[in-house]
């Protein structure tokens, strides 16, 4: 699957995650809690793909809890590693270990009506926006996906 190259702009978290959230539709039952501190420094990514990145996380978390729950959504700063992560969990029905193995490979999915590319799609432009992805999942209590991406350091722009 082809990517194209990021057209990179500084931006700010809260600006990302409240564009992208406002595009997702929350089913009944699901509660959306977000903490975002103001104080996080800006991204330079591209919006547009980092907007897919969690919209497509936000949905397969909410997806991921048939009978409701709750989906958080926390941004945090690493001074010493200049990054910034933002954690998306879900209370839902978590993953096994065999599954986790195969999440980020084209075509697999577990859902009755995914086509298994969403999370390739996450993978391959959180990285071709200089970050990574992480995942962690245990069954029945829920999985957290994890993009953490370089800080853009504004005293260095100005100095």
């Amino acid at each position: 699957m082809r990517t194209r190259p990021p057209q990179t702009h500084t931006v700010g978290v809260e600006e990302l995650l409240s564009r992208t959230l406002r595009k997702c539709t929350v089913p009944a039952g699901v509660r959306v809690e977000s903490e975002v501190p103001s104080t996080l420094p800006p991204l330079q990514v591209d919006p547009l793909q980092i907007q897919q990145v969690l919209r497509n996380l936000i949905n397969n978390g909410m997806e991921a809890m048939p009978d409701g729950g709750t989906l958080e959504i926390r941004a945090s700063e690493d001074k010493v590693t200049n990054t910034v992560t933002i954690r998306i969990h879900d209370s839902g029905t978590g993953m096994t270990a065999e599954n986790m193995a195969k999440l980020f490979q084209p075509l697999f999915t577990t859902k009755a009506r995914g086509i298994g590319l969403g999370l390739v799609v996450v993978k391959n432009l959180t990285q071709a926006n200089g970050g990574k992805v992480e995942v962690q999942s245990e069954p029945g209590r829920g999985s957290s996906f994890s993009i953490t991406f370089p800080a853009q350091n504004i005293m260095a722009k100005t100095a």
